[in-house]
């Protein structure tokens, strides 16, 4: 079974929603659509075809940015943990290969 999201927020997706019977029910999915729909029709009503398309594409590279220094973050992470790791070990031989009396 699968859902036709069409009749609800007047948008043709071209998806096969299999697993929203499992998580929505169509009532409460109507509702919600309707809802939605009435609290940002006001909004972007008066938006031109270029100002939305100017929209999605700045969340779009804002989302893009996001997850590239999300990536970068993790893997510079990784890298200083490296280092850290490999200070600790020359630290090591070094204080014991200079320890005064021996």
């Amino acid at each position: 079974m699968s859902y036709d999201i069409y009749p609800y927020t007047k948008i043709q997706s071209g998806f096969d929603y299999i697993k929203l019977p499992n998580i929505i029910a169509e009532t409460e999915l109507e509702t919600y659509c309707n809802r939605l729909l009435t609290n940002y029709s006001s909004t972007t009503k008066v938006w031109s075809k270029q100002f939305n398309s100017i929209w999605l594409a700045r969340h779009y590279l804002a989302i893009k940015m996001i997850l590239a220094s999300s990536v970068m973050l993790t893997s510079l992470g990784e890298y200083y943990g490296d280092i850290i790791q490999i200070r600790e070990y020359y630290g090591d031989i070094e204080y014991s290969v200079n320890i005064p009396g021996t």
